[in-house]
């Protein structure tokens, strides 16, 4: 399974990232955020908890558009030189997220084969998916990757860490348990500490189990997918996340393409990304 230490300086060559994102669905970074990066998203992190207390699980959408750390992440560059090598480089983003799971008392944890919800779209524990639509039918190709973020130590099991089954995502027959707590063959649990980060193809299965532990579970999320797809983000950046913006982050936000046609057959200026990409030459008409 692919691991990547990240070291202060690195060349530009991502290959073997991508041979191991490709091969396992899945590719773990080691070290990509410095804790002064870190110490600021779990500051806003506090903000927005602030604002609905007591919840038990939260999960907070579309905060790229507005909140100029999570775009930060949008354009991090590692991880996004490797997706673009991996998937091409007429991406964008797709959505964006911070996530947090609070501990559960032992008497609250959800019973065997219980996905316990806690409010529209917050869940304490989340079942086995794949982040591609659903039903698939008969079985969708890749075309969008994730990046998750840990903010938080998850260096141990039992802190609602991300689960993922590396491989499954060429295993079009694969069909785990619906329980998280149930784990299909091969299945990890992703531990790590905070400034680690994780890839994982869309067709992955992947899910978290309940936070039993005395620890607060914080991540952020960020997906990316074709151009020519509809973002599940759809809030307008507002000018503090766009303001002096670099022409990838256009790109990323979609600002570059004033014709829906554009997306879908641009041209060379509308693909700064193309800076990223290793491979050779592809063509213009290029969806």
């Amino acid at each position: 399974m692919g691991e990547v230490m990240v070291p202060s300086s690195r060349s530009s060559q991502v290959a073997s990232e991508v041979q191991a994102l490709r091969r396992d669905g899945f590719l773990m970074l080691r070290g990509l955020l410095s804790p002064a990066r870190v110490a600021d998203l779990n500051a806003l992190t506090d903000r927005l908890v602030a604002k609905r207390p007591g919840e038990e699980a939260y999960n907070f959408p579309e905060l790229a558009a507005c909140e100029p750390l999570v775009a930060d992440l949008v354009e991090e560059p590692l991880p996004l030189r490797i997706i673009v090598n991996a998937l091409g480089y007429n991406i964008g983003l797709n959505n964006s997220l911070i996530s947090v799971r609070s501990p559960v008392p032992a008497e609250a944890v959800p019973k065997p084969g219980e996905v316990r919800k806690v409010g529209v779209g917050r869940l304490v524990n989340l079942g086995w998916h794949r982040d591609g639509p659903t039903p698939q039918f008969p079985r969708v190709a890749t075309f969008s990757y994730k990046v998750g973020y840990l903010l938080s130590d998850l260096s141990e099991p039992g802190r609602g860490n991300t689960k993922v089954v590396p491989g499954s995502h060429v295993k079009a027959d694969l069909r785990p348990p619906p329980d998280p707590a149930l784990d299909p063959s091969g299945a990890i649990e992703v531990l790590g500490h905070p400034g680690d980060a994780f890839i994982f193809d869309m067709n992955t299965w992947h899910g978290h189990a309940t936070n039993t532990s005395n620890v607060e579970r914080r991540m952020a999320f960020i997906s990316y997918s074709y151009l020519w797809t509809v973002a599940q983000d759809v809030i307008k950046p507002t000018g503090a996340v766009m303001r002096e913006a670099s022409q990838i982050r256009k790109q990323l936000f979609r600002k570059l393409y004033p014709r829906p046609v554009d997306t879908w057959i641009p041209t060379e200026e509308m693909l700064p990304l193309m800076e990223y990409w290793n491979g050779g030459q592809l063509t213009r008409n290029y969806a």
